[in-house]
């Protein structure tokens, strides 16, 4: 069943909706061997499954930026 509060979102959020879209297609950008000038070190490490939807980056001991 739909309300005039689920209206009233819907119209919120096609006013906005433009502003949620990135400018870069991370996609391409992470499957570059370079970022910023820097040489990437590349695992594959094949499909992950995270059921609780988060992740954890960690930079390495010994590898400086």
């Amino acid at each position: 069943m739909e309300t005039v509060n689920d209206n009233k979102w819907m119209e919120k959020w096609e006013a906005v909706k433009e502003k949620t879209v990135c400018p870069v297609d991370l996609n391409t950008y992470f499957e570059q061997k370079e970022i910023a000038g820097k040489a990437l070190a590349i695992m594959d490490i094949g499909a992950c499954d995270l059921p609780s939807r988060e992740s954890v980056g960690k930079r390495s001991i010994g590898i400086s930026l």
